[in-house]
């Protein structure tokens, strides 16, 4: 006969999550006939200290059965029994994962987050402004912005991608500092969005959409709108964007002072 370890019950057995001992134990015992648990484990070739233990967990599966004799002895269920045994037993398992999974994880999957980072680096300018350009045309329903420095490249790549947007029907917060107020480039901001001017802002540069996604831009040693050193990150993680867009908005609610109290609002 061939070893245990070959046959093709054998292995089922083990797909099916049997340990090695309990697939040799029930073979066994399908092939032999009742048996005491030491010819069990002779022939199955588990160590004899194991073999009880192996039956038991056999006969709570339904794969065994004691028999009423002395010495005692086991019996194997008819393996068309174990069979739908065990699919009944394996549809239980994946009926209770399939609802586990739908229920508890479904709702808790993010593709886009499994997809991309969290929070991404942007070393190069083009993928800063791909980023831009990406995140402002995917947003449906509002923009929030903050201009802590005056960037051209930046403002110009920024103004393109509003203008579109607000064509779309999207609205538009906007909060800068007063230093950039007579810029043509606030000025064109102030057209597209309801901009006031905050004194103090960092240099900071911040566009979320939605309160979903956000470019969030650092500068240092800012001189005629050129940083010394540039740090930009897109944020995907709605909780971080959403953040963010709080702490913008808040900073913008509390500031009284629009451009267009200043006078300098294009008509």
């Amino acid at each position: 006969m061939e070893r245990m370890e070959e046959l093709k019950a054998y292995r089922a057995l083990k797909a099916c999550g049997l340990s090695s001992y309990e697939a040799k134990a029930y073979i066994a015992l399908a092939l032999q006939g009742p048996a005491s648990a030491r010819r069990i484990a002779e022939t199955a070739g588990i160590p004899y200290t194991k073999v009880y233990d192996t039956l038991s967990k056999l006969e709570r599966k339904g794969m065994v059965e004691v028999l009423p004799s002395r010495p005692m002895k086991y019996r194997a269920l008819p393996p068309n029994e174990v069979a739908e045994n065990i699919r009944t037993q394996l549809n239980q398992v994946a009926s209770q994962a399939e609802e586990a999974l739908i229920e508890e994880l479904q709702p808790l999957y993010s593709l886009e987050v499994l997809e991309k980072p969290i929070v991404k680096l942007l070393k190069a300018r083009r993928d800063m402004e791909a980023a831009l350009k990406e995140i402002i045309d995917n947003a449906n329903h509002e923009v929030v912005i903050h201009v802590g420095w005056a960037d051209p490249s930046y403002l110009r790549s920024l103004l393109d991608r509003l203008r579109a947007a607000v064509k779309r029907g999207v609205k538009v917060k906007a909060l800068a500092s007063p230093r950039y107020a007579k810029s043509d480039a606030i000025t064109s901001l102030a057209s597209l969005a309801e901009l006031k001017l905050a004194k103090s802002l960092l240099p900071i540069n911040v566009v979320v959409a939605d309160g979903s996604e956000a470019l969030f831009m650092l500068a240092s040693k800012v001189r005629e709108g050129r940083p010394s050193r540039r740090l930009t990150l897109r944020i995907t993680l709605k909780e971080l964007a959403g953040l963010i867009k709080e702490y913008t908005e808040l900073a913008w609610e509390t500031t009284s002072q629009s451009l267009e109290a200043r006078g300098l609002k294009s008509h």
